[in-house]
């Protein structure tokens, strides 16, 4: 299986102390889908030690996750994105921890041609729907 993780220097992505800490709590809770194990995960548990569990954990889709999800904007889903090839280009239906949808598109260019990929500080745009009625934009966790 092929890996790859991004973390663009230039883009800042978000500290991954609040990513690390919803991934420690998936696995602790065995919700935590084995395409999603690889070699990001020994940082992300570094990084959560001494984190707070964020309050939303995750997004996930079939093929898919959003770790510690924030909102940047009303358009749009942040955070430490986990995705099989099969995500890229694609719309999804990502599911909160609580059950409630967003739809959101997950761009091809942030999966590449690896089966799986790991990107810190991923923007995803919404498609359709809401998740519940956040403010507009919110600060990472």
């Amino acid at each position: 299986m092929d890996f790859c993780f991004f973390a663009d220097v230039a883009e800042k992505p978000l500290p991954p102390g609040a990513a690390g800490a919803a991934l420690e709590e998936l696995l602790r809770r065995d919700l935590l889908p084995s395409y999603a194990i690889g070699p990001w995960c020994e940082d992300l548990q570094r990084a959560a030690k001494d984190q707070p569990i964020p309050d939303r954990l995750v997004l996930a889709a079939e093929d898919a996750l959003l770790l510690a999800p924030w909102r940047p904007d009303a358009e749009h889903w942040a955070g430490f994105l986990i995705a099989e090839h099969s995500a890229g280009g694609q719309q999804r239906a990502f599911y909160s921890e609580d059950g409630d949808r967003v739809d959101l598109l997950v761009p091809e260019a942030l999966i590449g041609r690896v089966a799986v990929a790991a990107r810190a500080g991923a923007v995803l745009p919404v498609a359709a729907g809401k998740l519940g009625q956040p403010s507009a934009v919110e600060t990472p966790p």
